[in-house]
């Protein structure tokens, strides 16, 4: 049965029920055995699955929590499975080159962590930054330097990397999510009730956040098992993806952004 896809009480209904449905068949892929992946998906695929992984096991945490009636504290959650799922997206996109970025940019962040512990902790004598990745372009004046540089700018910047694939407004939803992140106002005020007469009510259970989250949650599961899938021989998780997204209204070509024609 296909339903209609929006923001609606049938929809939201639908999503806990597909987002179960999703991460078991995901499961199921996963302990089928061996997986073939084609030569040229080799580099990508640990990375990719990885992450894939990931989004998975943070989304039926996700719903743990929403089963046992949490609200606000799992924003947190839903920013990692997106922001993950548009670096899948990426990584998708850009290939073997990804890599290259994500292991500099990891070893950038040790980097910073270890000089940063220096002075302030002891360390033990065998924790050292080590050397730059050895397939990391020194040269940024090159074509693969410049390559390489402009990607990694794409890879920290949310704002840029969703710019490039047409999808400002899922960084306007980033932001969003951030803000019931970090320490603001929006956090304490959930759990607040400002009266009339100028005293607070503190709430037992914060507010519920509405549907959206957990309306958009099987999208992000979609697209992160369609960029999976593509780099297994076979595209196994093809089909799941095909009758999930139909079922949910969702057109299959429109899942996964492509990156716009001027980048």
């Amino acid at each position: 049965m296909t339903y209609q896809f929006g923001d609606n009480p049938r929809t939201h209904k639908r999503a806990i029920p597909l987002t179960k449905h999703l991460l078991a068949e995901a499961d199921n892929l996963i302990h089928s055995g061996s997986i073939a992946v084609s030569p040229g998906n080799v580099p990508v695929f640990p990375l990719m699955v990885g992450w894939w992984r990931h989004v998975n096991a943070t989304a039926a945490d996700y719903l743990t929590l929403v089963e046992a009636g949490s609200t606000v504290t799992l924003t947190p959650l839903f920013r990692s499975i997106v922001e993950h799922t548009y670096k899948m997206i990426w990584l998708a996109d850009v290939g073997a080159d990804g890599v290259t970025v994500v292991e500099h940019n990891t070893w950038k962040q040790r980097r910073i962590l270890i000089e940063g512990m220096r002075g302030r902790w002891t360390l033990d004598d065998d924790i050292d930054v080590g050397e730059l990745p050895a397939h990391v372009p020194a040269d940024r004046t090159t074509q693969q330097g410049a390559r390489h540089y402009a990607l990694l700018q794409e890879f920290t910047s949310f704002n840029k990397l969703t710019a490039e694939f047409g999808s400002e407004d899922m960084y306007d939803v980033y932001r969003h999510l951030c803000d019931f992140t970090h320490p603001t106002g929006y956090t304490a005020d959930a759990y607040l009730r400002r009266n009339d007469d100028g005293t607070v009510t503190i709430r037992a259970r914060a507010e519920p956040r509405g549907r959206a989250e957990i309306i958009w949650l099987p999208i992000c599961l979609l697209q992160a098992g369609l960029v999976t899938s593509a780099l297994i021989s076979g595209d196994p998780f093809r089909k799941v993806v095909d009758k999930a997204a139909r079922d949910y209204g969702v057109p299959v070509h429109l899942l996964v952004p492509q990156r716009s024609p001027a980048s």
